[in-house]
């Protein structure tokens, strides 16, 4: 996307910001990851680090739609029945087409939804949002799916429990009768909040899955039949955001000014540092709990069990959307929230190694830094 010198000037000072933001989680993080199974949470600090990333999120305007939602937000001035979702036209008209306050109550809204999705799990808040910065930090803060999908995983958070009072058993799943309505609500509710959220509400069966050997076969069986029945509805979907039309553009130039990627090898290194994060976090992960997997909360495996099947079933949309990469891209988003869950949840109880967490906190800082490099030089 093209900007005209003065927007440029802006995007780079506005850059720093987050490039300096991004510079100090990081070495606090560096500093202290050792100590956090030792660690017991502090409200306080808590605090702290999710108002830092809100900041973080709100002045985020790196390889994002930080100008592009500028131009909404200052152009709606009527509810539409098209394009925008419309609870984000009520915030803006509400908000007066303040942009600042909007990128402050969607990206504020997801940190602090994020949080919830924290405690549903027992993770260290301190813990989830500095890995969720430092590793993903530039995803969360892209776009207003955010919001959204943070919605759905905490839905999601409410069909899974320990408690053994009050249960009712579905499969291989128990739950609460109530907790189990209230996941269903928020669930249902996050589509009002991003329409892609039917590929997710789709998708949520799969948490009842358990990973055994028939679970896998059912996985390699039914999610590409799955994603075929989804194609023609989840095509004209994306064909009504027509506000999102530049994002396939964004993903092919995000890392050089070229057009198509593959023409330009800083893109293709920026593009392998990008994807393979998603391996190597799955891969890692993958060992992690396996090794482990007897003493690994029923809650987290039922996670894992969803996080594979979008995993799967991401990389399943590639071909069968006909190369799309778009679709591909939107859906291994999606699954940021589970893996930084699973991470965290891993490594405080030690069930992963820090020499393992580092890999993907030194992977994530150079697939950071080059999308940093791109605005600022």
């Amino acid at each position: 996307m093209m900007f005209d010198s003065q927007t440029t000037a802006i995007t780079k000072g506005i850059a720093w910001v987050s490039i300096l933001l991004y510079a100090f989680a990081l070495l606090y993080t560096l500093i202290n990851y050792k100590k956090w199974a030792r660690t017991s949470e502090k409200w306080v600090r808590n605090l702290f680090w999710l108002l830092f990333f809100v900041v973080y999120a709100v002045t985020y305007a790196i390889d994002s739609d930080f100008f592009h939602y500028k131009d909404m937000v200052y152009s709606t001035r009527e509810i539409l029945d098209y394009g925008l979702e419309t609870v984000y036209q009520y915030i803006i008209l509400f908000l007066n087409n303040n942009y600042f306050l909007f990128r402050v109550v969607v990206f504020g809204g997801a940190v602090l939804v994020y949080s919830f999705v924290l405690s549903r799990y027992d993770i260290d808040k301190t813990v989830g949002v500095l890995l969720m910065l430092i590793i993903f930090g530039g995803i969360f803060s892209y776009a207003r799916a955010t919001l959204a999908f943070s919605i759905y995983y905490l839905g999601l958070s409410f069909l899974v429990t320990n408690d053994e009072k009050r249960k009712r058993s579905f499969g291989a799943l128990q739950v609460k009768p109530l907790m189990f309505a209230i996941g269903i609500g928020l669930i249902l509710s996050s589509y009002l909040f991003h329409r892609s959220m039917l590929f997710l509400i789709a998708l949520t069966p799969s948490v009842f899955v358990k990973l055994s050997r028939k679970g896998l076969y059912a996985i390699a069986f039914l999610s590409p039949l799955i994603l075929f029945a989804l194609r023609g509805i989840l095509g004209n979907v994306f064909e009504l955001l027509s506000f999102d039309a530049v994002i396939d553009q964004r993903i092919n130039d995000v890392y050089s000014e070229a057009v198509e990627i593959n023409a330009n090898w800083l893109g293709f290194i920026g593009q392998v540092l990008h994807y393979g994060k998603y391996l190597l976090c799955y891969i890692l992960i993958s060992i992690s709990l396996y090794r482990h997997i007897g003493l690994i909360d029923k809650r987290i495996l039922h996670l894992f069990s969803y996080y594979v099947v979008l995993s799967y079933v991401a990389l399943l949309s590639y071909p069968l959307f006909d190369g799309n990469i778009v679709y591909m891209h939107r859906f291994l988003n999606m699954s940021i929230v589970p893996i930084i869950i699973i991470i965290s949840y891993l490594y405080k109880h030690r069930f992963m190694q820090a020499t393992s967490l580092m890999m993907v906190v030194y992977w994530s800082i150079a697939n950071s830094f080059l999308s940093f490099a791109r605005y600022i030089f």
